[in-house]
């Protein structure tokens, strides 16, 4: 049950990165304390996160298969009424 959470964490994170990324309030590599914001993260908790994240972005071409798109879209929508 625990992995399970996990996975489903990861994969909203990611999609949350995304549309940090897509939205282009930030440099990607200070996405580390949007994360600890949002999610209420560690420092070093939200660092993995985007490590990870980053190394995923390298590996894939097509990130239409890891992003959930309702949330995408719902994060990208928000970071441009927030900011």
């Amino acid at each position: 049950m625990e992995k399970q959470r996990e996975k489903w964490m990861c994969q909203e994170y990611f999609t949350y990165l995304y549309a940090l990324r897509d939205s282009g309030i930030t440099n990607m590599w200070c996405a580390d304390s949007y994360l600890e914001d949002e999610y209420g993260l560690e420092r070093a908790d939200a660092r993995a996160v985007c490590s990870v994240w980053m190394s995923e972005c390298k590996k894939s071409i097509d990130d239409d298969k890891k992003v959930d798109f309702d949330e995408y879209e719902k994060h990208l929508i928000g970071f441009r009424y927030d900011y």
